[in-house]
């Protein structure tokens, strides 16, 4: 919505990723109905890509320090980067 506020266009979220997906969130995450996977983030983040849709990714960031919130920041712009260019 906020992006409809300031541009006057809507870009719907297409699809919401947590990054980093630890293994103790799989569990919780399956009983919801959410898909894990086994595959790594680069391959996912191809996946998303081939869906070709217009809309938006909502990247979610799981860290409990403001420090480890910027370095996976980092870490996951990279990978980012590599596949959409």
């Amino acid at each position: 919505m906020e992006v409809e506020d300031k541009t006057g266009a809507e870009v719907p979220v297409v699809v919401s990723l947590l990054y980093p997906l630890r293994d103790e969130l799989k569990p919780f995450l399956k009983r919801m109905g959410i898909p894990t996977g086994d595959e790594g983030f680069g391959e996912l983040l191809e996946e998303v890509k081939s869906l070709d849709a217009k809309g938006g990714v909502n990247l979610i960031l799981l860290a409990e320090t403001l420090g480890e919130w910027l370095s996976l920041w980092g870490e996951v712009k990279e990978l980012v980067r590599e596949v959409f260019g």
